[in-house]
């Protein structure tokens, strides 16, 4: 924790977790289990508006980056330099840090205009049981022409997910393909781009 800044300042923090990437190249925010829409971003280009106004607010406060490292306390200069110039992601305490040192709140550290696009799709996932996995992969058979080609794992769990708006696990969908095969349903063959990887289809 920084030097000056007490529990209750942590306390006062809005409830608003902005979450940085630590990358060094441009990405996209993909949510996890596909419980929230895919949001494409470019996290770069906040990084450069964050800066901009980090180095705006200081000289605001007639400092330099050495100055603010000084009072914060334990940071190099280089890393202001680094943040303005978006070459370094600071920490959710660096942030906390700059913002009390400047006379700001964390919150006025990232009001500036940029345009984020924020997700507007939001849907629930129904979690089903491994029992379950056989009936899905069943009605995919049934349903559409997917399974008529070689599919790894990881695309029959992607397609199910788009079809059916459920989330099931890798794991499970494995062992339940692997009973398909046995009750000669499916056809399993050893892929050709990755050891010890299988692909499934319907068996003609």
């Amino acid at each position: 924790m920084f030097s000056g800044i007490s529990k209750e300042t942590y306390s006062l923090i809005p409830n608003i977790i902005i979450v940085f990437i630590n990358v060094k190249f441009d990405i996209n925010f993909i949510s996890l289990q596909g419980n929230i829409a895919i949001v494409k971003d470019n996290y770069k280009e906040y990084r450069i508006a964050f800066g901009e106004n980090l180095r705006k607010l200081r000289k605001a406060r007639n400092l330099d980056p050495i100055d603010l490292a000084a009072l914060i306390g334990g940071v190099d200069p280089k890393q202001i330099y680094r943040i303005e110039n978006a070459e370094n992601i600071p920490s959710h305490e660096m942030i906390i840090a700059i913002a009390v040192k400047l006379g700001y709140t964390p919150a006025q550290l990232h009001d500036f205009k940029f345009p984020l696009k924020l997700n507007t799709e939001f849907r629930k996932v129904d979690h089903v049981s491994s029992k379950s996995n056989l009936t899905y992969l069943r009605r995919l058979m049934d349903e559409s022409d997917f399974l008529k080609d070689n599919r790894t794992v990881s695309e029959i769990v992607s397609k199910c997910s788009e079809l059916f708006k459920i989330d099931l696990k890798s794991t499970s969908v494995s062992i339940a393909l692997k009973s398909l095969v046995i009750k000669n349903e499916l056809v399993r063959t050893p892929s050709s781009k990755r050891k010890n990887r299988y692909l499934y289809r319907i068996k003609n």
